[in-house]
């Protein structure tokens, strides 16, 4: 589709917008205050915080608590912001979405994907 036949209108705009977020990185800093986690314990044994849509979107707004992705499962997250160096060490995403997110430098070391779905709108670096 060509650019300039969009421009001006309501998708264009919309377009333009997220295609501006995705150059620039997620400015909260770790926030200090602890948020409440319900618990799951994985096939291999290992304690994994539940982190549904609800809590990624109160955690996006105050800023993401230090180790909020280590070690979690992520159930049906749309994941529309990320810090950069986010760590995934340890973590299941089960039927989530990268969407309109710039992904920089993001590690997913002994990390289970299930089902994942990654945008055109999203940047992988």
């Amino acid at each position: 589709m060509n650019i300039l036949a969009i421009n001006g209108s309501p998708k264009g705009e919309a377009f333009l917008r997220q295609k501006e977020l995705l150059a620039k990185p997620y400015d909260k800093g770790g926030f200090r205050k602890l948020f409440s986690f319900k618990w799951l314990t994985s096939p291999e044994g290992r304690k994994l915080k539940i982190i549904d849509q609800q809590l990624y979107d109160r955690a996006a707004r105050e800023g993401f608590p230090l180790s909020f992705f280590r070690e979690s499962y992520f159930d049906q997250v749309t994941f529309y912001c990320l810090p950069d160096f986010a760590d995934f060490l340890g973590s299941t995403l089960m039927n989530c979405k990268f969407a309109v997110c710039r992904v920089k430098s993001a590690s997913f070391i002994f990390s289970s994907i299930y089902s994942r779905n990654f945008t055109r709108a999203c940047s992988i670096t």
